[in-house]
């Protein structure tokens, strides 16, 4: 029973890395840091690894990182977000993003997060693998330092709970079938 990431690993598809604990970072598969420059590009792409199997609605995405903004200008802003983004991604051979007119999502299987890999380990019950990457993590909140609008805030602190509730409810599963 290798874990998934292993076996994608075996295959030789090293995947890029997001980390969401602590400050938002993205490595190359080669373990080279990807470097975004714009804070809101950015907390775009860690919008989208915090909801990996969902699309997010423009409109939202537009309202929360551009709360002080008009509607009209607020897409405007993301359109050329995300154009900036893709073409910053692509840069590192990296196509992650699939965005249409209403949507916009991470494509499958394009990349890893540490969050990601917590749940996995956990989910499949690989303590060892679990203990090691909770210990890596530490007491790193998700995204920390990304105060952007009490829009942006107020959904962050709702994401970190469920993340957070999530994880105890895992924990608590696996401390009892041990």
């Amino acid at each position: 029973g290798r874990s998934l990431l292993d076996q994608m690993q075996l295959k030789g598809q090293s995947l890029t890395k997001a980390a969401l604990f602590g400050e938002f970072r993205m490595e190359a598969p080669d373990g080279d840091a990807i470097a975004l420059t714009n804070r809101r590009a950015s907390l775009l792409l860690a919008i989208l690894c915090l909801e990996p199997e969902h699309s997010m609605d423009r409109e939202a995405l537009a309202r929360l990182l551009w709360a002080d903004r008009f509607l009209p200008q607020a897409k405007a802003s993301l359109r050329q977000c995300l154009l900036e983004l893709k073409s910053k991604l692509e840069a590192y051979g990296l196509d992650a993003l699939a965005v249409s007119r209403f949507e916009v999502a991470l494509k499958p299987n394009c990349l890893r997060t540490d969050l990601s890999e917590v749940e996995a380990a956990l989910w499949a019950g690989e303590t060892e693998q679990l203990i090691d990457q909770l210990l890596a993590i530490g007491n790193r909140p998700l995204l920390q330092g990304a105060s952007l609008n009490p829009v942006f805030d107020e959904w962050l602190t709702e994401r970190r709970d469920h993340v957070d509730a999530r994880l105890r409810s895992g924990l608590s599963e696996a401390i009892r079938a041990a």
